[in-house]
């Protein structure tokens, strides 16, 4: 079966890698359930901004009022979220400041900037189809057979970019 997995994706790469083979191995695909990725604003500040700019810095917070239920640290759980984000549309970017927390205000923002512009994004109230979009997309690539770019390689540039983040935070 073709399979969507909850993130965070936090499988070492051994084990990512022998999933990856499986699933290419018939013909099947595994995304990850990044559906932040689709938010509208966020695809436009994209296009603004040339994808090899090394000038790009990118900063997000992402915390919640709830207490933390699953026992992952935030910047697994919803670091993840900001820095699939940042990994999808901004690769190149640097890291600025990425906050990430449980008994906290609730908030989602994440923030590009060049030398030229700041853009912000305030996604934590959206009426975005988000998880509709990640599906739609999802059986779209397996539809037509081409690759969903939200897959499990892509999951490993978000495990590589928390792995490096969690050495600068404390939890």
């Amino acid at each position: 079966k073709d399979i969507i997995v909850e993130k965070p994706w936090m499988c070492k790469p051994d084990e990512t890698h022998k999933l990856i083979n499986i699933a290419d191995n018939k013909g099947l695909q595994i995304a990850v359930h990044y559906q932040y990725c689709f938010l509208e604003e966020l695809k436009r500040i994209s296009q603004l901004i040339s994808k090899s700019d090394k000038d790009v810095v990118f900063s997000g917070e992402f915390t919640v009022s709830k207490e933390n239920r699953l026992n992952i640290p935030g910047v697994y759980n919803l670091g993840s979220h900001l820095l699939a984000i940042k990994c999808y549309f901004f690769p190149e970017a640097g890291i600025g400041s990425i906050k990430t927390g449980y008994d906290q205000e609730n908030r989602r923002i994440v923030r590009v900037n060049n030398n030229a512009e700041t853009y912000m994004v305030n996604f934590l109230y959206n009426n975005e189809p988000l998880i509709q979009r990640f599906i739609d997309a999802f059986e779209s690539s397996i539809i037509n057979k081409t690759v969903f770019p939200l897959n499990m390689e892509f999951s490993l540039t978000v495990y590589d970019e928390i792995i490096k983040l969690s050495r600068l935070q404390p939890e």
